[in-house]
């Protein structure tokens, strides 16, 4: 949760920053994954820790297998070169949980959220917690 809160709180604040993070500022242009890969792997680090934490418990909740294609394999070891030790199964769960929080966070310092329904915090606040109860055991 308070990862989650973090998150949204940096957005809010820096809505240009995380805009040029997760926006194209440069149309067509794809970065080298050897630049990219060390910054993305810690900004997922803090997600894939807590839940790697779970996972070792015995808490986290995987329904199924999440199948990782055998070229992203080689990405992965990467990924784990440059951040933490933690299962495929972990990092690939923390992909969709991050983007849950990151469509909502993207709508609302878009300003693209319908004018009506549950406040952006609120709704925000709903998305975690359904989070915790989808893939954290009590």
């Amino acid at each position: 949760m308070a990862v989650g809160i973090a998150y949204r709180q940096w957005a809010l604040k820096y809505p240009e920053r995380y805009h040029l993070i997760f926006g194209t500022p440069i149309p067509g242009y794809v970065a080298p994954l050897e630049k990219v890969m060390p910054v993305a792997a810690r900004s997922l680090t803090a997600l894939v820790s807590v839940l790697e934490a779970l996972r070792l418990q015995d808490k986290l909740v995987i329904r199924g297998e999440l199948k990782v294609e055998p070229e992203n394999l080689e990405k992965f070891a990467i990924w784990k070169k440059v951040a933490i030790e933690a299962d495929i199964q972990t990092f690939s769960l923390a992909l969709i949980i991050w983007a849950r929080v990151h469509g909502l966070v993207f709508l609302e310092i878009s300003n693209s959220l319908p004018p009506f329904g549950p406040s952006p915090e609120n709704l925000y606040q709903y998305e975690l917690e359904s989070i915790g109860m989808e893939f954290v055991k009590d």
